[in-house]
C-alpha cells in the first residue's frame, strides 16, 4: 500500500482542480480507450496537502469509475466541487457516475481493504483503492463517505473541513 509522503516539505498549498486535471490527462488513454467522459464541476480550492496522497487519491477514485462502468451506456464521471450548503463552509468534492455501483447497504464496508462488491472474473482488481482513499482523506483531517442509491451508480463524497481550508 502507498506510503503518504512523510516531512516538512511534503504539505504545501495545491489547487485541488489542477491536481483532478493532471490525474485526467495521466489517465487520458485508459479514458479514451474505455470511451469514458470526466467532467470537471464548480470551484476547487487551494488547500494545504499531500500532493501525491491526493493524486493517488483522485487516481483511485477516476480508476474505479472507469473499471465499474456498465458496458451497455456511454461511462461517465462527473466530478463536482463546492461549497457546503450548511453554512459551515465546509467544501464538498463529489465524484459520481454512472457505473454498476454497490449494494447500498455495504457503503461503510467498501472502504475496508480486500472489500468485493462484484465477482473478480467480472471486474479485474487488487480490492485496496478505496481503502487507501479513507487513509488518504484521514490523513488530511478529511471524510470521504460512499452511496450507491440508485439501479446503476455510485458516489463518494469528500468532505474538506472549514478549518483545512484556512491553513
Amino acid at each position: 500500500m502507498p506510503v503518504l509522503s512523510e516531512g516538512p516539505d511534503a504539505v504545501k498549498p495545491a489547487n485541488l482542480r489542477q491536481v483532478l486535471q493532471r490525474v485526467c490527462t495521466q489517465c487520458a488513454h485508459d479514458l479514451q480507450e474505455a470511451e469514458y467522459e470526466i467532467r470537471i464541476e464548480g470551484t476547487y480550492p487551494t488547500v494545504a496537502v499531500d500532493e501525491v496522497a491526493i493524486e493517488q487519491l483522485f487516481q483511485n477514485l477516476v480508476s474505479n469509475a472507469v473499471k465499474f462502468r456498465r458496458r451497455d451506456v456511454p461511462g461517465v464521471l462527473t466530478v463536482t466541487s463546492r461549497v457546503a450548503p450548511d453554512h459551515r463552509g465546509d467544501h464538498v468534492i463529489v465524484f459520481s457516475d454512472n457505473g454498476v455501483g454497490f449494494p447500498e447497504k455495504d457503503s461503510e464496508q467498501v472502504f475496508e481493504m480486500l472489500y468485493r462488491a462484484h465477482n473478480k472474473s467480472e471486474f479485474e482488481g487488487n480490492d485496496i483503492g478505496l481503502a487507501i482513499c479513507r487513509r488518504v482523506c484521514r490523513s488530511h483531517g478529511w471524510t470521504i463517505t460512499a452511496q450507491s442509491p440508485d439501479e446503476y451508480g455510485a458516489a463518494f463524497k469528500i468532505v474538506i473541513p472549514k478549518s483545512a481550508l484556512d491553513d
